[in-house]
């Protein structure tokens, strides 16, 4: 009993003490830790970058002091992430969205940037009312957009990016960077995207669907980590961290799903 209260009452001051993100992402940090050692990552790509906080997440909680290049396609966003960016040697920043193509296309910037995308909210299954308040649609702007090939590019003489580690965070539109990676899956080691229970925004893949595709080119799931719950406290959606296994970057033999 008196170990009970005592292990009782040091949970309870850490729950006090610590700031619950910190609570909630501290297995992933350990994990990217051990997948950035093991997986030998050179760069660090972030796709769907806002104001720099997953830059943030790694140097301060995954201690990686490599490469990091983040793409931001909201401008005054991007003027955010652009200021801080100049304390960090090692992180370039980009204006630019990332895509199955090339071009320029209107964004959906909502009333919380975190929620801006490409695509329409849809909050029918969702019982937050928080998002269902952030998640609103204000403006529409027009971005460039860009493939993975066409970026990395731009860095790729002056940087190390042999080993790559694909973070996307697009609001819905993550299989759309994947599928205009092209070749340039070859050197993704690993990546990380976002998969939803039940989905935020109209026309999104749907989990098994998120699944199905990444077994497609060839990467299986090291780690599912919920990022958002509903007031019952269901996933709504999670951070999926998975690693190449297909030999020589190859895409497995699955079929891809409808949605």
């Amino acid at each position: 009993m008196l170990k009970d209260s005592a292990y009782k009452a040091i949970c309870a001051a850490g729950h006090r003490w610590t700031p619950r993100a910190y609570i909630n992402n501290l297995e992933m940090s350990y994990h990217l830790r051990e997948l950035f050692s093991t997986q030998h990552v050179t760069c660090a790509v972030d796709v769907g970058a806002n104001e720099g906080q997953y830059r943030n997440f790694l140097r301060r909680r995954c201690g990686y002091e490599g490469l990091v290049i983040s793409f931001e396609p909201v401008r005054e966003v991007f003027n955010i992430i652009q200021q801080r960016a100049k304390s960090d040697s090692n992180w370039l920043v980009f204006n630019c969205a990332l895509g199955a193509r090339s071009g320029k296309l209107e964004i959906n910037v909502m009333q919380d940037s975190h929620f801006s995308s490409f695509l329409s909210p849809n909050l029918a299954e969702i019982d937050r009312p928080d998002i269902k308040t952030k998640n609103v649609i204000v403006r529409r702007q027009e971005v460039q957009v860009r493939t993975v090939p066409e970026a990395l590019a731009d860095v790729g003489s002056e940087h190390d990016l042999s080993r790559v580690y694909l973070k996307m965070d697009t609001q819905g539109y993550d299989f759309e960077v994947l599928r205009g990676a092209g070749t340039a899956l070859d050197r993704v080691v690993a990546l990380q995207t976002e998969v939803p229970v039940k989905p935020l925004y109209e026309g999104m893949v749907t989990f098994s669907g998120a699944i199905a595709e990444l077994a497609h080119y060839g990467y299986e799931v090291t780690g599912l980590y919920p990022v958002t719950r509903d007031r019952l406290l269901r996933v709504i959606e999670f951070d999926c961290v998975a690693v190449k296994v297909a030999e020589g970057g190859r895409p497995v033999a699955v079929g891809l799903p409808g949605a």
